[in-house]
């Protein structure tokens, strides 16, 4: 479709890694000021409104920008879940269910081999499309679906404990360091 070099396929494939690189950084410092909660919902909104919108890629550059911010929301939501989870768990089983989380994003990268393997072996047709569209615009637009997670989690999960009683001002704030300045 875009011929793209082995090159050009590879910056495409790594626009996401560099964004997650700025979506760890600005999604912590985000998640220190608004909430983890906040911070979580507003990445996976992002994670999946430019997954989907990658199936409007016009071209190689629009595409590397889009999978771009899509990699920030991925990077931001990794560290608020990660933070968010580890904050409302007691110490006794906290390291385990964050190794459950980080076991998730295994289980989510095999739904998304199982999500091409569906569009481009099942309903994919000869001439590459799926009902008249380029079978990886579907793909991509597929990405809306953890639309559906990130309602769930804005209506159910509550406040971080530590967030709430920081904003209340009942928890002093980090001291700094002189080594390790903020």
């Amino acid at each position: 479709m875009w011929n793209l070099s082995g090159f050009t396929a590879g910056v495409l494939g790594s626009a996401s890694l560099l964004g997650m690189l700025v979506g760890n950084t600005v999604g912590g410092w985000y998640a220190d000021r608004a909430g983890r909660k906040r911070t979580l919902v507003a990445s996976v909104v992002t994670f999946s409104v430019f997954t989907a919108l990658t199936a409007l890629a016009v071209g190689l550059y629009s595409a590397i920008g889009l999978r771009f911010v899509t990699g920030i929301g991925l990077g931001g939501g990794l560290v608020a879940g990660a933070s968010y989870l580890a904050e409302q768990l007691p110490s006794q089983v906290r390291g385990r269910f964050v190794t459950y989380l980080e076991a998730c994003f295994s289980v989510g990268s095999i739904a998304v081999v199982a999500l091409a393997w569906g569009v481009f072996s099942v309903l994919t047709g000869p001439d590459g499309t799926v009902g008249g569209v380029a079978a990886w615009r579907v793909f991509f637009a597929a990405g809306i679906l953890p639309l559906g997670l990130a309602v769930v989690a804005a209506r159910s999960l509550p406040r971080s404990p530590y967030f709430l009683a920081r904003q209340a001002g009942r928890t002093p704030r980090p001291r700094r360091s002189k080594r390790w300045p903020s």
